[in-house]
């Protein structure tokens, strides 16, 4: 399973994944950025829906792509 698999790396997204993306007209969501990984350009998320004990994980070009309104607490 992907999610356990430390070594698993999300493919590149062709152009049907991409379509398939939300944008800017889609309805808000809100997740939360716990870690990044530069060795694979991935952003660690939790998800309240979806339990908050396990990251998930996506390309940083994906979330570029779609996250629309973005905040973050200095320390």
């Amino acid at each position: 399973m992907a999610a356990k698999n430390p070594d698993y790396r999300i493919p590149r997204p062709d152009t049907a994944a991409r379509d398939s993306w939300p944008d800017h007209k889609s309805p808000l969501h809100a997740s939360v950025v716990v870690g990044y990984n530069p060795s694979r350009t991935e952003v660690l998320f939790v998800e309240s829906w979806a339990g908050m004990k396990i990251p998930r994980r996506m390309r940083a070009e994906e979330m570029a792509a779609t996250a629309y309104l973005t905040f973050y607490f200095k320390p």
